[in-house]
């Protein structure tokens, strides 16, 4: 009896301590704001300036939140991981977030329709994903997950741009070249049926591996239809550069197109004058004060423009979700059910409201082009 009385004593002891441990962990957590978003993007990796974009206007604006008082006089604190562009970092990430810090919402991860691993990872836990780089019809296309949102503007807006200026400009023959990363398979396809749709021929497509980097036999494959545009979407964006410079020097002459993907400060900055010529669509620069007033603080923080084409994505993913904290959202659920009807002002658009597969509804966008190794906006003709 003596014996099974030291036992029980011990393990009371036991449940007493670890129920301490977790109340001090909880009250700390409380102590240090009361409420912990997670953030998973991309630090490292191919989509790491998307990531640190991303990660930089969510710290600005977080920051400009807490000094106007926070969530009834907290703050709102940042658990951050890095999603390193790969598949198995980015599951890492989300669970680390889940399952370690118990945040009931996560803002990206980066890139999550080419990394779709943690897509039921979150939907099992009730814990909502608002990534601001993600089309969600691609996301979305076989299974419907209810707690993933994405700001990323819609395929359809972006590609009808890009089309109609190819046609405006007198191009006849397009080719692409594509990998098989589920979005830019999906983006490659839906274009080629827009630009037929249009009147255009489409005299070739390549289709890659992931990750592949010598382009030149597709390149020369499709140098001799003589095209007048060449569309051209791959994963890894740092290999944009190394493929423009096999077109000039294979002496493909052709309009060369791809997505907001082109506006990639490394890779100009690495490739010089081979980028010469990329020609790609772009959220439209909103003219208004808001956005003037976003890119001053920006700049004034980071001693930089913001030049991340999920920039203005992440201003409004964050919008939305601060909106709804706001208004007393906490769980999971709860943030879920208020993203679903919430509207609220952001840039370049004066509604963000989501559609019933997590998307925003609309985008407008301008073509820009690289010129001079810079970022040049193309004036409506």
């Amino acid at each position: 009896m003596k014996k099974n009385k030291i036992i029980y004593v011990g393990a009371l002891t036991v449940i007493v301590i670890v129920a301490i441990a977790i109340w001090h962990q909880q009250t700390s957590q409380n102590n240090r704001g009361g409420f912990t978003i997670g953030v998973a993007v991309a630090e490292t990796g191919d989509a790491a300036e998307w990531g640190q974009g991303e990660y930089q206007v969510t710290k600005m604006l977080v920051d400009d939140f807490n000094a106007q008082g926070g969530l009834n006089g907290q703050p709102i604190n940042l658990n951050v991981e890095d999603t390193k562009t790969t598949g198995d970092g980015t599951v890492n990430a989300i669970i680390k977030l889940i399952n370690i810090d118990h945040v009931p919402v996560i803002l990206g991860p980066t890139w999550m329709d080419s990394y779709q691993g943690a897509n039921p990872i979150a939907e099992q836990a009730k814990v909502v994903m608002l990534t601001p780089s993600a089309a969600m019809e691609v996301v979305q296309s076989k299974q419907v997950f209810t707690y993933l949102f994405s700001t990323f503007w819609p395929e359809l807006p972006e590609i009808q741009r890009m089309t109609g200026y190819m046609v405006t400009h007198s191009m006849q023959k397009l080719a692409i070249i594509n990998d098989r990363d589920p979005y830019d398979s999906t983006f490659s396809g839906k274009l080629a049926d827009d630009a037929q749709a249009k009147g255009m021929t489409l005299v070739d497509r390549e289709q890659i591996p992931v990750d592949q980097n010598d382009l030149r036999t597709e390149i020369l494959k499709i140098k001799q239809f003589h095209p007048d545009a060449v569309f051209v979407e791959i994963n890894n964006v740092g290999n944009l550069g190394s493929f423009m410079k096999q077109v000039k020097q294979l002496g493909l002459v052709a309009t060369v197109f791809t997505t907001a993907d082109a506006q990639n400060q490394d890779s100009v900055s690495k490739f010089g004058s081979y980028m010469e010529g990329m020609t790609y669509p772009f959220p439209a620069t909103p003219s208004s004060t808001a956005y003037t007033s976003f890119v001053k603080e920006f700049q004034k923080k980071y001693g930089v423009l913001p030049s991340s084409p999920s920039a203005i994505t992440t201003y409004n993913a964050v919008q939305a979700l601060l909106e709804v904290l706001k208004n007393g959202a906490r769980t999971g659920t709860e943030i879920r059910d208020a993203l679903r009807t919430m509207h609220a002002s952001g840039l370049g658009t004066s509604d963000i409201s989501f559609n019933d597969f997590g998307a925003v509804n609309t985008a407008d966008f301008d073509m820009k082009m690289i010129h001079n190794s810079q970022f040049v906006t193309i004036p409506n003709q």
